[in-house]
């Protein structure tokens, strides 16, 4: 045996020795592990998934408590389900939630009044314009003004008009012509006619009623039919300004006057 070879074996002697102190298995020189390259990667990959695992059971769960607690309790770690939540958001998908949340923060745009449906707007336009009127029972009158609800009874036939004229509380114009400060005229009907009545405002006013029979806006004692407010008395001429006088209180007031034909 040469003296090289000698030297070759006296290494391979020491080692092995050197393995033996240490506890592994010594590998053979020039053979390659029996596990094969492969088994060196697949360590890795078990090793890299067991650190995956034990990183997400340090994670904290939804309930606020470390899910690796809960492995160690014995309860598999899982989100928490959409029914335990009273937020409609947590039932959505991403999207959905996404979605949901950019509604809740939009401010209300110009358009979203009309996308209200025709009986919201009708209701709407009903209220602003209650709003702009005085009423009283249906009668109504533009905002700051009072109304007059005029009841005429003892009407005789359905031909013609009846014309309810106000004057000022004033006696010196009282019947005097050109002085009623509201005519209306409504078509005669028999029995009553309703007849509504805007007026500038509250205050003291007088009332004549007339059934023109003929609608020439002209009164004719001997066939047409009259009365007055507070239905003062009268016989061949008209009544006393203070028993025909009255007044608007909070915008409104009613008048329930019956007619009288002096010759039929």
């Amino acid at each position: 045996m040469s003296k090289h070879r000698l030297w070759a074996v006296a290494l391979s002697f020491g080692l092995v020795a050197c393995a033996a102190e240490r506890g592994t298995d010594a590998p053979t020189a020039g053979v390659p592990d029996a596990a094969g390259p492969d088994s060196t990667t697949a360590e890795r990959s078990t090793a890299g998934s067991g650190a995956a695992q034990a990183d997400d059971r340090a994670r904290p769960g939804d309930d606020g408590t470390a899910s690796a607690d809960r492995y160690a309790a014995g309860a598999p770690s899982r989100p928490a389900a959409a029914a335990d939540s009273t937020d409609p958001a947590d039932a959505a998908t991403v999207p959905e939630r996404v979605a949901l949340r950019a509604a809740e923060s939009r401010p209300p745009r110009p358009d979203d009044d009309r996308r209200q449906t025709g009986g919201e707007r009708r209701d709407r336009r009903d209220g602003d314009a209650q709003a702009d009127r005085m009423c009283a029972a249906g009668c109504c009158a533009p905002a700051g003004q009072a109304v007059i609800t005029v009841r005429v009874t003892n009407v005789k036939s359905d031909k013609g008009n009846v014309r309810v004229t106000v004057y000022p509380g004033e006696k010196s114009k009282f019947l005097e012509r050109g002085m009623g400060i509201v005519k209306v005229d409504v078509a005669s009907r028999a029995d009553s006619v309703d007849v509504c009545v805007p007026v500038p405002g509250d205050g003291d006013y007088t009332i004549a009623v007339m059934h023109d029979r003929d609608a020439d806006g002209e009164a004719d004692k001997f066939s047409e039919g009259f009365g007055f407010s507070n239905n003062a008395l009268f016989m061949f001429g008209p009544p006393a300004f203070e028993d025909a006088l009255f007044s608007v209180r909070d915008g409104k007031a009613d008048q329930s006057i019956r007619l009288k034909y002096p010759f039929g």
